[in-house]
């Protein structure tokens, strides 16, 4: 999977990422759209007005490549890779192998579109965020 994380200069932000054939994210992907899991509600729930503390990471070699982690609000961030017991909201959380993890606030999902592909096979998706509800916090 490729994708960027971009916050937009309204405070909001934007998630585009295109899937490849074979990608290990595909049914991670899946789970997030109302348009292609109408057949397995039982197994699938939509994240749209679900607000989460949102975690990047980025393999140092390949700077396009970027995933997006959405993770529940813990009421303290996301523990760095050094002493896990710190916590933060907000900026770099360690490198692991070459990659990069980053803490980018707590928001609240508007909007999660497949923007090319069918049900059956996503191409690129497209999540754009509210504004940081975490904001004043580290």
């Amino acid at each position: 999977m490729k994708g960027n994380f971009i916050e937009r200069k309204d405070g909001k932000a934007v998630y585009t990422a295109k899937f490849e054939a074979g990608d290990y994210d595909y049914l991670e992907a899946m789970a997030m759209f109302d348009e292609i899991h109408e057949s397995n509600k039982h197994q699938y729930k939509s994240i749209k007005g679900k607000t989460f503390i949102i975690k990047t990471t980025e393999d140092e070699r390949y700077k396009d490549t970027d995933k997006i982690h959405l993770i529940e609000d813990n009421g303290e961030g996301i523990e760095g890779n050094s002493n896990p017991n710190i916590k933060c909201y907000h900026g770099w959380r360690g490198t692991w192998n070459t990659t990069a993890i980053h803490a980018c606030g707590l928001r609240t999902v508007e909007s999660a579109k497949l923007i090319e592909g069918d049900r059956n096979h996503i191409s690129k998706i497209r999540i754009v965020f509210g504004k940081d509800l975490a904001k004043d916090k580290e």
